[in-house]
């Protein structure tokens, strides 16, 4: 398992010839009170075999590989609380993926990837209270609608055209540019 926290600044950059996640933790990645910034050229940024757990911390993936590699990939359950993070990947893949729940809460996240792929998908239930999430290229919206899920206060952004689910209450600074209504 790998485990950032106690206010840890941590950059992890892969070259162009290594074709492995950036940040593999087999039994779990877990970023705690603390700052991960990871660049991947060919493969997942952030990716675990088990759980991915993000709370009180801000966290940036990108992976600029060319094939359908998520920025941030987990098999297991990926948590979110009280962060901001943002996942980006270059390729016509999901931003954010996991294979079983997705819960966020009390946070902001900005999921940006190629057209035509969700931004966030979950293989299972997609559960989000009190977020902003924003795509500037993939579909969330979509992804929510289709899927199993619960929201309560969540603000979806997507193409720049958004819509609230329930009462919103963030204590964040986001950014809200007029608009057409959403879809």
């Amino acid at each position: 398992e790998i485990i950032i926290k106690n206010r840890a600044d941590v950059t992890v950059t892969t070259s162009s010839s290594d074709a492995s996640p950036a940040v593999f933790g087999t039994n779990g990645v877990s970023v705690r009170e603390s700052s991960l910034n990871v660049t991947a050229a060919q493969d997942t940024a952030i990716y675990s075999g088990s759980n991915i757990d993000i709370k009180n911390s801000i966290v940036y993936a990108e992976t600029a590989a060319e094939v359908g590699y998520p920025a941030i990939n987990t098999e297991g359950l990926l948590t979110i609380d009280n962060s901001d993070v943002t996942a980006v990947t270059q390729n016509n893949s999901q931003a954010i993926y996991s294979m079983d729940d997705i819960n966020l809460s009390d946070s902001v996240i900005d999921a940006a990837n190629g057209t035509g792929e969700y931004a966030i998908l979950s293989s299972n239930m997609f559960i989000a209270n009190n977020c902003w999430i924003t795509s500037t290229h993939g579909l969330v919206y979509d992804e929510i609608r289709y899927n199993w899920y619960e929201l309560d206060g969540v603000a979806v952004i997507q193409y720049g055209k958004g819509i609230i689910f329930g009462d919103l209450v963030i204590d964040k600074d986001v950014e809200l540019k007029a608009g057409e209504p959403f879809p």
